[in-house]
């Protein structure tokens, strides 16, 4: 001991420095701005959804809001970065915020997280994040389309967790996750939900499988749930292929299943989703997008409750969006969307549908 003492003393002294040189730590300030305005051919539901609000469009989310100037999100991110080390912290405002709360603690902070990278080829990384799980993503800067498919309408959103991953040269990546829950912070009785991915991409092809699977308990208040042992299980499947060089192809094929969540009469709620798209880029400035989707609840007709709020059984939805580029760092989307369902469940002056047609105007803006 006294030896390191005096080699230390030493270095000192001799103005050797004690540790490796200190690098700079790197801070980046980026600003989101989401703003829509929507009209539509129904004003309202009072079924059960993910997100059921005054004048709100059932079955949908982040744009729920009609006749209204909205302002969805405001967001500033932070990144710090140093060395090997990266955070990163979203302070987000508006109605995507409060849509995405768990407490009104957390609600503003869409993510916060940690990432260590080991190689350039594994990381880890701990905090808050959205799911792995999906070919469409929370914010809609990074989707075609502004409104989200059911698909991802139905979640999961966010997790607090772990996850290591690894990305390849050769176009292989993969990823094993642990989760205190889906979309909630804390895990009364200790249990996790697990996730996995593996994908490939090469060239004007990409392919992903995504799975997630935990135990889905009754939310008490203040984001804690019980433990049910009931599991919820998904399986989720995209893939992409650029035929030519302005038009992109997608599927997206979901399949879960939430045990026993049918009702006292121990029924599972089981849904399968279908989602094509196109995506064709007319030029620098222009692009259009036309999406596809089947939603298909198969829970049993005799259960006592329903994911879709009501034995609706199947719900089909069209979307086409138009996306002009303002700037570098800013886009106008105008988007057309007709729903249909098998079933009457879009409410309308207090009377029951089956169809819904929706007209969107967006400005998405990234700095």
């Amino acid at each position: 001991m006294k030896k390191k003492l005096m080699l230390l003393l030493g270095c000192s002294l001799v103005g050797l420095p004690l540790f490796a040189e200190e690098k700079a730590t790197e801070i980046k300030l980026h600003g989101l701005f989401d703003f829509y305005y929507l009209t539509s051919s129904t004003d309202g539901n009072s079924a059960a959804t993910p997100n059921n609000a005054d004048d709100s469009q059932s079955y949908r989310y982040y744009d729920i809001y009609r006749n209204d100037f909205t302002v969805n999100l405001a967001e500033l991110n932070v990144v710090a970065k140093h060395d090997k080390i990266t955070l990163n912290l979203d302070l987000d405002f508006g109605d995507f915020a409060e849509q995405n709360a768990a407490d009104e603690i957390s609600k503003h902070i869409g993510q916060a997280y940690a990432v260590y990278d080991f190689d350039g080829k594994h990381k880890l990384t701990a905090g808050k994040f959205y799911t792995h799980v999906g070919f469409e993503v929370a914010k809609a800067k990074d989707n075609w389309n502004y409104s989200r498919a059911y698909t991802f309408g139905w979640g999961p959103f966010w997790h607090e967790g772990v996850a290591v991953t690894g990305a390849y040269s050769n176009g292989f990546k993969w990823g094993a996750y642990v989760y205190d829950g889906t979309d909630y912070r804390r895990e009364r009785d200790g249990d996790k939900t697990y996730g996995a991915q593996l994908g490939y991409a090469h060239n004007n092809f990409a392919v992903t499988y995504n799975y997630i699977s935990g135990p889905e308990g009754t939310l008490l208040g203040d984001s804690i749930r019980t433990k049910s042992g009931d599991e919820r299980t998904i399986h989720e499947f995209n893939a992409s292929v650029t035929p030519i060089s302005p038009l992109t192809l997608a599927i997206d094929y979901l399949s879960g299943k939430d045990e026993k969540a049918g009702g006292g009469n121990g029924k599972d709620q089981t849904w399968v989703t279908y989602v094509g798209y196109a995506h064709y880029k007319l030029c620098d400035t222009y692009s259009l997008t036309w999406r596809t989707e089947i939603y298909h609840e198969k829970t049993a007709a005799n259960a006592s409750f329903f994911r879709l709020g009501v034995y609706a059984d199947k719900i089909t939805a069209h979307t086409l969006t138009g996306n002009m580029a303002m700037s570098s760092v800013s886009d106008l989307r105008l988007e057309f969307r007709h729903d249909g369902a098998k079933r009457n469940i879009f409410e309308n002056d207090l009377k029951l549908q089956q169809t819904r047609d929706t007209v969107a105007l967006a400005w998405l803006i990234r700095i």
